[in-house]
C-alpha cells in the first residue's frame, strides 16, 4: 500500500473507537494472479486494505488469503477456524475481491435464474482437477447456514455478468468477470443432502450482503490514490473505520454504511457502478464511543520485525506505547526493526533511527540501566515518532479548497504522424501527470478528436466544438503548429476535472443524488430530473460544471426560487440537456445558512467559462464556517444518440 493510502486510513482511524460491540473476525480473499484467466491489478490491494481496516477496528483475528494461497481448501479451513472461535453475537466478515463467473445450476431448482454464481480462484480450470478451485454461492449458503447466531458480513467485489452503462466500446479498464465456458469432468462434489433445494432457497437473515454491482453491470478496477482498486472495497474499508459515521456518534451502522457506499461508489465510478446492499435489520457494525471521536485520539498499526530473542523488554515497551494497534501477521503502518534499530513505514521508508548509544545494542555495559529504566528510555524515543507520524497524517489529509489542486493523470493516444504535434501540446499544458497510454484518468485521443475518461466515456469532442472537423492543427510553412484554441480547450477540461476531484473529496456521501430516469447517455433537448435526498440542512445550491468549465447556475438562480427547501423529503428540479456536450458534473450543496456571496458570483459567472479558480476561491470562503453537505453527480450528454 502506498503512503497516500496508508495515510488516508490512519487518518480515518482518528475518528472512530477502537472498541467493538462484539468480537470481530475476518476471512479476507484477494486474487490478481490467475493461471487460466486474465490477471487483475487491484484485488490484492483491496484485500490488504480491508484487512487493515478490520485490524484497525480491533478485529480479534483476520485471515488474509492472497493469490494462489487462496485455494478452496485453505479458504474453507480459514472459515472453519473462525467460525469455531466466534461466539454467538460476534461479527464475521467474509470478503472476496477477484474474478466472478456463472455456470448452469448444478442442482436443478436451487437458483431462481438457473445459474450458479461463483468466485474464480487462482488455479481454476474448466476441465478436470482444477475445476475444484472455485467457490459456488451454494457453498457459502451451506457454510453460513450453520452459524445463524453470528452476524455475517459478505463483501463481494466481483461480477458474474453484466454490461457497461454508456460506453460504445470496451473500456480500457480491467473488469472482474471471467468468461468461463462449459465445465467438464467436474472435480467439485455435489451436495448429497436430500433437502438441498429447500436448504439453498432458505433466506439467511443473519447474512448481510454487499456486492459490487447488480447483474447487468460489471466491476471495473480503477485508479484510486495512485493504486488500482475496486471502488466497493476501497470505500467499504474507509466507511468501516469511520467515514460512514454520518451522525458522528462513534458508531458505524449498516444503514449509514449503505448510504455512504451507494453515493461514494457511484461518484467514484462516474455512475458506472451501483453497489447492491441487502440486510433485514439495521445494526451497529463498529464502535460506540463518542468521547473517543471528540478527543480525536489516533491509532496507527504497529508491527515488530527481526526480534530473534522476543525479549520481554520489547513487550514491555509495546504495553506502554500510546496510539498503536499491534498487528502480528503483517507489516504495520510503522514497523520497528529491533535488530536493525530502525523504524520504517509500510513503504519501507526510514522514519526513525535509534541513536548509536541506544540501549537496544547487542552488548551490555556495567552501567546499563535496569529493565524499567530501559523501557522508559525506549518509550521516550518511540512515542514521539508515533505522535509525529499521526500528526503528519492529519496535516497531509486535511481536505480544503485552498492550495494547489492535485495534478490529474493524463495520457495520449496518438500515431507517429502526430508525435511532434502532441509533444508540442504537452509542453503548454499544466496540472497534468503524464502516464502511459490508456492509464490516465483523462486520455486525449488525437486521431479521434476526443478526450475520454478511464471508463471510455467521451467527455469532450473537439469536432463538435465550433463545428470543426479536427481542430487540432494548422499548416504554417510546412510545419505542424498547435492551435492556441486547442490548448485552451484541453486546459479547460483538465482544470474542470482537477476541481471535480477535489469536490468529490469534500463530499462525505451523506447526500443521495439521482439523475432520472437513469445514468445513461442523454441527448440534446432531453428532459431529465435532478433529485437530491437525505438533506440535513434547509438551504440548497445547485451548480453544473460543463466539460469545458462552463458554469451553469441552476438553483437558486431565478427570483422565484426559494432559498430554503424541505428537509424531510426529496427535492426535484426539472432540467433540459443543452450544449456543450460531454461530461457534465452537478455539484449540490445543502447548507445551514444561505450562501449569499457564492450566489452573487454564480449569477455573474453563469454560462461563462474560464472562471473556475474564482469559483473555487469563493466556494472556500463560503463554506469555511458553514455546516454543509456536498455531493457530485456526473451526467453524460451528446448532440444525438
Amino acid at each position: 500500500m502506498n503512503k497516500y493510502i496508508l495515510s488516508l486510513f490512519t487518518a480515518s482511524l482518528l475518528f472512530i473507537s477502537q472498541q467493538t460491540i462484539a468480537d470481530v473476525y475476518g476471512v479476507v480473499i484477494g486474487i490478481d494472479a490467475y493461471k487460466n484467466y486474465g490477471t487483475l491489478d487491484g484485488a490484492v490491494n483491496d484485500a490488504k486494505i480491508l484487512a487493515d481496516s478490520l485490524n484497525g477496528i480491533g478485529a480479534k483475528q483476520v485471515k488474509l488469503l492472497l493469490d494462489d494461497k487462496a485455494t478452496r481448501d485453505e479458504i474453507k479451513k480459514a472459515w472453519d477456524e473462525v467460525s469455531v472461535q466466534a461466539k454467538a453475537g460476534d461479527t464475521v466478515f467474509f470478503t472476496y475481491a477477484g474474478h466472478g463467473a456463472q455456470q448452469p445450476e448444478r442442482i436443478k431448482g436451487t437458483e431462481a435464474d438457473g445459474q450458479d454464481e461463483f468466485y474464480v480462484l487462482a488455479n481454476f480450470g474448466e476441465s478436470g482437477p482444477n475445476t475444484y478451485e472455485r467457490l459456488i454461492d451454494d457453498d457459502l449458503q451451506e457454510w453460513f447456514s450453520k452459524r445463524p447466531d453470528l452476524n455475517i458480513i459478505l463483501v463481494s467485489d466481483s461480477c458474474h455478468s453484466g454490461t457497461m452503462t454508456r460506453s460504445y466500446k470496451k473500456s480500457k479498464l480491467k473488469y472482474r468477470k471471467a468468461q468461463v465456458r462449459a465445465i467438464t469432468n467436474d472435480a467439485l462434489p455435489v451436495s448429497s443432502s436430500p433437502d438441498i433445494v429447500n436448504e439453498q432457497k432458505t433466506k439467511l437473515d443473519h447474512v448481510i450482503s454487499f456486492s459490487g454491482v447488480p447483474d447487468h453491470e460489471e466491476v471495473p478496477e480503477i485508479d484510486i490514490e495512485n493504486q488500482p482498486h475496486g471502488a466497493l472495497s476501497w470505500h467499504f474499508s474507509k466507511g468501516l473505520i469511520g467515514f460512514a459515521d454520518d451522525n458522528k456518534d462513534g458508531s458505524v451502522s449498516l444503514s449509514e454504511l449503505k448510504s455512504y457506499l451507494i453515493e461514494k461508489v457511484r461518484m467514484e465510478t462516474e455512475g458506472q457502478q451501483h453497489p447492491q446492499i441487502s440486510f433485514v435489520n439495521d445494526m451497529a457494525l463498529v464502535g460506540n464511543n463518542k468521547s473517543n471521536i471528540q478527543n480525536k485520539q489516533g491509532i496507527v498499526t504497529f508491527s515488530i520485525s527481526n526480534n530473534p530473542t522476543n525479549t520481554p523488554l520489547v513487550k514491555s515497551v509495546l504495553d506502554d506505547l500510546k496510539g498503536i494497534q499491534l498487528v502480528n501477521n503483517e507489516r504495520g503502518s510503522l514497523d520497528w526493526d529491533v535488530s536493525a534499530k530502525v523504524i520504517k513505514d509500510k513503504s519501507d521508508k526510514l522514519v526513525f533511527s535509534f541513536p548509536a548509544e541506544n540501549i537496544t545494542k547487542g552488548y551490555k555495559r556495567k552501567d546499563q540501566p535496569a529493565d524499567d529504566e530501559k523501557t522508559q528510555e525506549l518509550i521516550k524515543l518511540i512515542q514521539p515518532v508515533i505522535d509525529g507520524f499521526l500528526a503528519k497524517v492529519i496535516e497531509d489529509n486535511q481536505i480544503s479548497l485552498e492550495g494547489d489542486l492535485k495534478p490529474i493523470s493524463f495520457s495520449i493516444n496518438k500515431d507517429s504522424n502526430h508525435e511532434a504535434f502532441a509533444n508540442s501540446a504537452l509542453e503548454k499544458l499544466s496540472g497534468i501527470q503524464l502516464v502511459e497510454s490508456e492509464k490516465g484518468a483523462l486520455e486525449w485521443d488525437v486521431d479521434g478528436g476526443v478526450i475520454r475518461n478511464q471508463f471510455n466515456d467521451v467527455i469532450y469532442n473537439f469536432s463538435v466544438a465550433e463545428n470543426q472537423t479536427r481542430a487540432f492543427r494548422r499548416k504554417e510553412q510546412g510545419k505542424d503548429v498547435i492551435s492556441p484554441e486547442i490548448i485552451e480547450r484541453l486546459q479547460a477540461v483538465i482544470n474542470k476535472f482537477r476541481l471535480i476531484d477535489k469536490l468529490k473529496l469534500l463530499s462525505d456521501g451523506s447526500l443521495e443524488i439521482k439523475i432520472l430516469p437513469s445514468d445513461k447517455l442523454h441527448a440534446k433537448g432531453e428532459a431529465v430530473t435532478f433529485e437530491v435526498d437525505r438533506l440535513k440542512y434547509p438551504y440548497f445550491t445547485l451548480i453544473n460544471l460543463a466539460v469545458d468549465g462552463t458554469i451553469n447556475f441552476l438553483y437558486p438562480s431565478q427570483d422565484k426560487d426559494s432559498l430554503n427547501i424541505p428537509e424531510n423529503k426529496p427535492y426535484k428540479l426539472e432540467l433540459e440537456v443543452s450544449e456543450p456536450f460531454g461530461a457534465d458534473h452537478f455539484v449540490a450543496i445543502v447548507s445551514d445558512k444561505p450562501l449569499a456571496s457564492l450566489h452573487e458570483l454564480l449569477k455573474k459567472l453563469n454560462n461563462s467559462s474560464g472562471s473556475l479558480e474564482e469559483l473555487r476561491n469563493t466556494l472556500h470562503i463560503a463554506l469555511k464556517d458553514t455546516k454543509y453537505q456536498m455531493g457530485v453527480h456526473a451526467s453524460f450528454t451528446a448532440g444525438s444518440l
